[in-house]
C-alpha cells in the first residue's frame, strides 16, 4: 500500500507539464523480502463443515466377566381380582345316530350310511364291518361311509362307534346289495335215462333276491302227472320215449333271469330184438344221439358198431329198419362212415370209400368240417347219405339220428 502511495506521488510530480500524458514505466526488479511482521490477533470461529466419512469398524474384545447378581426385589402388592368367568361346559357320554340304518342298493351303485355323534368331550367316530376290520370314512367331518361299485360281497351290517373320556357307544346298519341270478350248478348237456326210469336233472342258481327256478320242455309242455320240480331238480317218473327232448332250466328274479339247456334221451337196448340181414345182425336204438362218438360208443357196449353199408341191398334194408320205429327223425341214423384227414371218407373198418358204393343225396358231401355221416329218416332226402358235424348242437336234438348197431355173425 505504501509502495502504491509513493510511485503516484513521483508520478504526479514529474508528469505536471501541462499538455502532456505521462505512461507508466516498467516495472522495476523485485525488491528484498522484508521482515517479518508480528503475529495478529486471533481470528473468529468458522463455521462447522460436513461430518467426514465413518471409520473402519474397530476390532471386537473379549466379554469381560459377568456381573455380580443383583438383591431380589420385594413382592409387590396385588392387583385387583377380574371378573367371574362363565360356566364350564358339562362333560357327557356319546351318543350316536346312523342314518339309514337300513339300506338296499343294486349291484354297482354307491351305499352311503351317515353317522352323528355327540357328546363332550368330542367323540372320536369311526366305522367298522361287524366281526370285522375297521373301515375308513368317506368324509371325516360328516362321518360319511360310502361304498362304491357295491356287489352282493358287500351285503352285510356295519357299525359306527364312538367314543370318549367316559366310553363308547354303538350303533349298527344293515346293508342288502341286489343282484341278478347266475347258475351254481349246471346239468350234462346230454342226460342218458333208462326207459321206464326216473328221469332226474338238476340246475341251482344264486342271486338277490333269491331266483325262483322254473323247468320247462322245447316245443311241448312238461309230462303231466309224471313231473315235479322241487329246489331246482326237475323229475320224471316212467320216462319213456315221447319224454326226449331238450329241457330248459330258468332262474328268475326282479334283477333279471339267466337260462340254460339240457338234452334228455332214453335208453333202450333193441327192445325188438337184433334182426338178421345176410351176414349181420342190426338193433336200432330209438335214442336221438347228439355225437357220433357217442352212439358208436352205444354199439360198443353191445359188442357192435355202427353199420357199414357195401350195398344198395343193405341200404334199403337199413333204411326201412329205422322208418318202421316209433321214432324217426330227419337225419334218420349214424353211419360208421368218417372222414380222415386227408378229407377222404373211411368206413370204421377202415376201408375208403372211394370205389366202392354210396348213396350220397345230391350235393353231398359238400363241407370239409362236417366229418361224421348220418342217413336221412324222411323228407325229399329220405334213405339218403348227407355228411354233417360230429357233434350236433342241443337245440337240434329232435332232428339229431338215432342209434343204429351191427354186428357180424359168429
Amino acid at each position: 500500500m505504501i509502495k502504491r502511495y509513493v510511485t503516484s506521488i513521483i508520478v504526479g510530480s514529474v508528469c505536471l507539464a501541462p499538455g502532456k500524458v505521462c505512461v507508466a514505466g516498467p516495472p522495476g526488479p523485485r525488491g528484498k523480502r522484508g521482515p517479518r511482521g508480528t503475529k495478529g490477533r486471533k481470528g473468529k470461529q468458522g463455521i462447522m463443515g460436513p461430518p467426514g466419512e465413518q471409520g473402519k469398524q474397530g476390532m471386537m474384545r473379549d466379554i469381560g466377566p459377568a456381573g455380580i447378581k443383583g438383591e431380589k426385589g420385594k413382592t409387590g402388592a396385588p392387583g385387583h381380582p377380574g371378573p367371574k368367568g362363565d360356566a364350564g361346559k358339562s362333560i357327557s357320554s356319546p351318543v350316536v345316530i346312523i342314518s339309514p340304518t337300513s339300506l338296499t342298493v343294486t349291484q354297482n351303485q354307491t351305499a352311503t350310511f351317515y353317522c352323528s355323534a355327540d357328546g363332550y368331550p368330542a367323540p372320536r367316530v369311526s366305522w367298522s364291518r361287524t366281526r370285522g376290520a375297521r373301515l375308513k370314512s368317506n368324509n371325516d367331518k360328516d362321518n360319511k361311509l360310502e361304498i362304491v361299485n357295491a356287489t352282493y360281497n358287500d351285503s352285510g351290517k356295519y357299525v359306527c362307534t364312538a367314543a370318549n373320556m367316559l366310553g363308547q357307544v354303538e350303533k349298527e346298519a344293515k346293508l342288502l346289495v341286489e343282484v341278478p341270478p347266475r347258475f351254481t350248478e349246471i346239468p350234462k348237456q346230454v342226460i342218458k335215462v333208462k326207459k321206464g326210469k326216473v328221469a332226474s336233472v338238476t340246475c341251482r342258481a344264486f342271486g338277490s333276491p333269491p331266483p325262483v327256478i322254473q323247468w320247462s320242455k322245447a316245443f311241448a309242455s312238461l309230462p303231466k302227472g309224471r313231473a315235479t320240480v322241487e329246489n331246482g331238480t326237475l323229475k320224471i317218473t316212467s320216462f319213456m320215449l315221447k319224454d326226449v327232448g331238450t329241457y330248459q332250466c330258468t332262474a328268475t328274479n326282479k334283477m333279471g333271469s339267466v337260462s340254460l339247456s339240457t338234452a334228455l334221451n332214453i335208453v333202450e337196448a333193441c327192445s325188438d330184438g337184433w334182426v338178421r340181414h345176410t351176414k349181420s345182425y342190426f338193433c336200432v336204438i330209438d335214442t336221438p344221439t347228439l355225437k357220433w362218438v357217442d352212439a358208436r360208443r352205444v354199439c360198443q357196449d353191445l359188442a357192435a358198431d355202427l353199420p357199414i353199408i357195401r350195398s344198395a341191398t343193405e341200404n334199403n334194408f337199413i333204411f326201412d329198419l329205422i322208418t318202421k320205429r316209433e321214432r324217426v327223425t330227419l337225419w334218420g341214423t349214424w353211419l360208421g362212415l368218417y372222414r380222415k384227414a386227408d378229407t377222404k371218407f373211411y368206413w370204421i373198418d377202415d376201408t375208403a370209400l372211394v370205389g366202392q358204393y354210396s348213396a350220397w343225396g345230391r350235393g353231398e358231401p359238400n363241407f370239409y368240417h362236417e366229418k361224421c355221416a348220418h342217413m336221412f329218416g324222411k323228407g325229399s332226402r329220405a334213405g339218403k347219405w348227407n355228411d354233417n358235424l360230429c357233434s350236433i348242437d342241443a337245440k337240434d336234438l329232435i332232428y339229431a339220428p338215432v342209434v343204429l348197431c351191427q354186428k357180424a355173425i359168429s
